[in-house]
């Protein structure tokens, strides 16, 4: 399946929306949930808002992963660190019916090329739960190496769970 990126934007709210409340059951399954004040038509314009201005600063590039209908199929970011501007975050999720497809591994090497090509990005980080199979697999097919194994990363479903920490230089 072909798929573009693009920086979310004002326009997308109602979109983005309606992508967030079909998928939050699926996402809460694999991260934590956001608050409930997010899945609503002010909570998202806020959010959006937020990652605009944190893009403007260069310190978030907030995209959305789009078919080619131009439907959302995921979200994937990167978070520039405050304190060493070359490196970045990333982090990526992908609906439930467009999972196990190949989008999130795609979408990653998308991300890849225009962070070479439009940033002074060195070096990207992320983590992947040590049950998440799928997300290790996302990261490994990008070239991320495991570099860490992080006890207690993150509460999920009322259970401290592991992570690993992985990285690649760009």
């Amino acid at each position: 399946m072909d798929i573009s990126l693009s920086l979310v934007e004002l326009e997308d709210c109602h979109a983005l929306l309606l992508f967030e409340r079909q998928n939050k059951a699926w996402f809460e399954q694999h991260i934590p949930p956001r608050d409930d004040g997010f899945y609503s038509q002010q909570g998202v314009e806020e959010h959006i808002r937020e990652q605009i201005l944190f893009h403007r600063a260069n310190l978030c590039y907030p995209m959305l992963i789009r078919n080619n209908e131009g439907e959302i199929c995921g979200r994937i970011n990167l978070n520039v660190s405050e304190t060493d501007m070359t490196h970045a975050e990333v982090g990526y999720r992908v609906g439930e019916s467009h999972a196990g497809k190949g989008i999130a591994s795609s979408a990653l090497s998308l991300l890849i090329d225009y962070a070479k090509k439009t940033t002074s990005l060195k070096t990207l980080k992320a983590h992947a739960l040590t049950s998440n199979l799928a997300s290790q697999k996302v990261l490994e097919n990008n070239q991320f190496e495991q570099i860490e194994k992080i006890k207690d990363f993150a509460v999920l479903h009322d259970v401290c769970s592991n992570a690993y920490l992985y990285q690649r230089e760009i």
